[in-house]
């Protein structure tokens, strides 16, 4: 069954992963270099192999201290069929989440899986984990809905709050009912960007709270913003 296996994702250009996930970069901006390259380094789980930079300095200066196989945007199709990571971590603008999302999503090779009590193999798309915000405008999150529905690949935001310890302690207390029967909802959210900045735009980030912390469908929004 594992020869079988592995002259299928020979055939793909899939290479045989261990046990920890390997993951492919896509975009070197700040929040990469800052934050997700080097905090891979600090789990027991994951490990970094691709790199996705239309920037030729950072791919080589990257490159070289990870350890990592870089290509550019335009060879992004390249690293899908080379097959050297398990998922991609998309930190590109967010006009351009769904360009490289749902290629990643849809991009298929077969893993062996158990259904019942036979094993079969079935097409899965690469894993992607999302940076905030999943796009611009909801079209183009539907697309990439619909392209992790194609393939049953994993997609997640990565937004952090939702498994901070103070943020999971109040969602449990909610639903033992701790604060009782929740009516209203109160948010505040402040923050210095220039009004262009769409972190300007705070209505979203305060409805996201509400629909993190409480189950219980809207009835009523109300949203007061004031600039200083």
């Amino acid at each position: 069954m594992n020869t079988v296996k592995e002259a299928i994702n020979t055939f793909l250009g899939r290479k045989p992963s261990g046990p920890k996930v390997r993951y492919g970069v896509v975009a070197a901006g700040w929040i990469s270099q800052s934050s997700f390259m080097p905090g891979v380094g600090q789990t027991s789980n994951s490990v970094l192999t691709v790199l996705i930079s239309d920037d030729a300095e950072k791919r080589d200066k990257l490159g070289k201290e990870y350890n990592l196989k870089s290509y550019s945007y335009d060879q992004f199709s390249q690293a899908l069929e080379d097959g050297h990571c398990d998922a991609f971590y998309i930190a590109t603008p967010n006009n351009q989440h769904r360009q490289f999302a749902v290629q990643a999503l849809e991009k298929g090779f077969y893993k062996l899986v158990l259904y019942h009590i036979c094993l079969s193999y079935r097409l899965l798309g690469y894993h992607v984990l999302l940076e905030k915000p999943m796009e611009v405008t909801e079209e183009n999150c539907e697309a990439i809905l619909a392209a992790q529905k194609k393939t049953g690949a994993k997609l997640m935001i990565a937004y952090r709050l939702h498994h901070e310890p103070g943020t999971l302690d109040v969602i449990d207390r909610v639903r033992k009912g701790d604060f009782g029967d929740l009516r209203i909802f109160s948010s505040v959210f402040t923050q210095l960007v220039k009004p262009e900045n769409h972190r300007a735009k705070q209505d979203k980030y305060l409805f996201k709270q509400k629909n993190i912390f409480i189950e219980k469908m809207t009835v009523r929004i109300n949203i007061f913003q004031q600039r200083h």
